[in-house]
């Protein structure tokens, strides 16, 4: 048996020492299995293993190691030394170790053997090691570099990501950061796997519980600010957690200089893409623009930051009150077209919308209303259904301001929402009676509804999504409601025909059997049954019932008398 006990162990480590200038990849590497196998230390143990890492960095010997048995005795060194004795001889260990996790076959292999554990272990040695001592250790610094380079290959695999978890790799990450925010490198490294990490819910939670999280992540940008491949990862990051969190929002947001780091980021970028780009639209070095540029990429995702943290109702007051980003994001549609920097701008219109939904007094949303909505025009125009959906989600929000109505009727905005009730998009009716509702509520625009065809738009709507979207249903109620609020006679206020249809429709929608039936090509289960009938009774029902009232109160089938005639 091979180890320290082994018979002639001296003898036969100076026979092997002899042997290992041989210049053939696979003799070296079964001379270095038996070496590492009789438990070597010291000089010798970092001489092995600075052999093993020359080894590995040509990706031809991969399969050498699989035929020489060795991994299990590298996972066994990461197991078993202590880094403050033998911190080179883990350097070139883990060095290997980054190599040969890059293929695939390989990782597998090394996730079997318990590669994750050991190197969660010698992380957390590694941090307890740093909280024992006045300043973290140099050295360590340059193995963690190694370290976190596997584990970033590691995370990969789907299987690794509930040990990242289970062994507290996630945690101790977030130390690691805390100790070398110094060291570019390493917090590349730290950022890749959490930008891994982070699209499992499970993970963001135990992220966003520990505080440290978004002080350390904070400081990066504010120390890596023009470091587009880091800071982008950071901020893919924010986004998750904000993103899978409720907890993360607030805690964000309330972290000391947090909007300020964030919007130094973003006028820092937004300066650096003006720069980049002619007036044409195209980048100076004549490419064609194909895909975000890094700095469009890097606001995008900041601003998803923003958004998500907005969902949250006293953060999204608070930003919605901070003029110095609604200026920024104004600039960004001033000096971006959706044809051409389409999710940057569908980001900043999804942030304008979630800031726009909190009425509250120092809202900056609010004060500059009307250039936020006349920015939203260019939107409406465009060949993009995603854009005229969450422009009139903007839309929808503001025309509860009586200047942003009376801007908007100047500019047929009216009449383009009534058009739109037949694109046959659920999201852009829906969005369209959104702000329809609103405009009704002027008296001065709904003589614009009746000349656009919008009462018969609005009745086949109430008639194509009824039954499997009662909340829409109510939404068409309440635009008929607001609608014909000086009603004196339901033909002349929705036309004979229409009065007709429009009670027929909201008798048989009345009745239970409506919501009790299950339409066609539905695929409800009993959860989703519940919500229907839950909206249909506590939405659709009292409006549908008070503007059948109005409208049968005020419909007669008895017609006028024409004047006689002069005889």
């Amino acid at each position: 048996l091979l180890g320290r006990g082994a018979k002639r162990r001296s003898a036969l480590l100076k026979t092997l020492y002899k042997l290992i200038d041989i210049d053939d990849p696979r003799v070296m590497l079964k001379l270095a299995r038996l070496i590492l196998a009789l438990k070597v230390s010291g000089n010798n143990l970092t001489n092995v293993c600075k052999l093993v890492f020359k080894i590995s960095k040509e990706e031809k010997n991969d399969s050498l190691f699989l035929e020489a048995n060795i991994l299990g005795l590298l996972v066994s060194v990461v197991q078993t030394t202590d880094p403050s004795q033998s911190c080179e001889a883990l350097v070139y260990c883990c060095g290997a170790l980054k190599f040969l996790s890059g293929n695939a076959t390989m990782m597998k292999e090394l996730s079997a053997m318990n590669c994750t554990e050991a190197l969660a272990k010698l992380l957390s040695t590694i941090n307890s090691t740093n909280a024992d001592s006045s300043r973290p250790n140099d050295q360590a610094g340059h193995l963690l570099v190694q370290v976190t380079a596997v584990l970033r290959n590691l995370a990969d695999s789907s299987g690794n990501r509930d040990k990242f978890l289970t062994q507290g790799v996630v945690r101790e990450l977030i130390t690691v950061i805390g100790c070398y925010y110094g060291d570019s490198d390493l917090m590349l490294n730290c950022s890749r796997i959490h930008s891994k990490l982070t699209l499992s819910t499970d993970c963001c939670v135990v992220m966003s519980q520990d505080r440290a999280c978004f002080r350390n992540y904070l400081r990066l940008l504010q120390k890596y600010q023009k470091k587009e491949d880091l800071v982008v990862r950071v901020l893919f990051i924010l986004g998750n957690l904000s993103a899978k969190s409720e907890e993360a929002r607030p805690a964000l947001f309330h972290q000391h200089g947090s909007m300020e780091t964030l919007l130094g980021v973003l006028s820092t970028f937004l300066e650096l893409d003006i720069k980049a780009t002619s007036e044409d639209g195209k980048v100076i070095d004549g490419q064609e623009k194909t895909g975000p540029s890094k700095t469009e990429d890097v606001m995008i995702k900041l601003i998803r930051v923003i958004a998500n943290m907005s969902i949250h109702p006293d953060v999204g007051a608070a930003i919605a009150a901070n003029h110095k980003l609604v200026d920024l994001l104004l600039q960004i549609l001033g000096n971006k077209t959706i044809t051409r920097c389409e999710e940057l701008v569908l980001n900043v219109v999804a942030t304008i919308n979630n800031l726009s939904y909190y009425p509250t007094k120092n809202s900056a949303i609010e004060q500059k209303q009307v250039q936020i909505a006349e920015r939203m025009l260019s939107m409406l125009m465009a060949d993009n259904m995603e854009g005229i959906v969450e422009a009139s989600r903007v839309y929808g929000n503001l025309t509860r301001s009586s200047e942003v109505r009376d801007y908007l009727g100047r500019k047929k905005v009216d009449a383009i929402m009534v058009t739109l009730l037949d694109s046959g998009s659920r999201e852009v009716v829906f969005t369209s009676c959104g702000v329809l509702i609103n405009l009704m509520v002027d008296e001065k625009r709904r003589p614009t509804l009746k000349e656009e065809g919008g009462v018969k738009k609005l009745i086949d709507v109430l008639r194509d999504f009824g039954r499997t979207d009662w909340e829409l249903a109510s939404m068409v109620c309440q635009t008929l409601w607001n609608y014909s609020e000086k009603i004196t006679s339901s033909s002349d206020c929705f036309g004979e025909e229409e009065t007709n249809q429009l009670i027929e429709l909201l008798l048989e929608f009345l009745e239970e059997d409506a919501v009790m039936t299950v339409p066609e090509a539905s695929d409800w289960d009993r959860e989703m049954k519940d919500y229907m009938q839950s909206v249909w009774r506590e939405r659709f029902c009292p409006v549908a019932t008070q503007l059948l009232d109005r409208v049968d109160s005020h419909h007669t089938d008895l017609e006028p008398l024409e004047p006689p005639s002069n005889s």
